[in-house]
């Protein structure tokens, strides 16, 4: 919309600000926290969780969580060098 005013296809953009009209933003303390989802604590009920419901895939997740690969990097690995 933004774009449309600049280019001058529109007069004014009608969603401006919308989020706040509507009180749908977060603040940056809730939005970091959110982003920072990751703690060491959910980390490791996660892969204790994984360990009991889905132990074959026990060591891919503690790849993925320990490193930060993406699932296609990991999934490349195969343990020959």
């Amino acid at each position: 919309m933004n774009a449309s005013v600049e280019d001058g296809l529109m007069a004014a953009n009608p969603v401006a600000k919308l989020g706040r009209v509507l009180k749908s933003t977060l603040s940056k303390a809730i939005e970091q926290e959110e982003i920072n989802a990751r703690t060491k604590a959910r980390r490791q009920l996660f892969l204790a969780t994984a360990s009991r419901k889905a132990p074959c895939y026990c060591r891919l997740f503690f790849v993925l969580a320990g490193t930060g690969m993406r699932l296609g990097e990991a999934l490349a690995l195969n343990g020959e060098s």
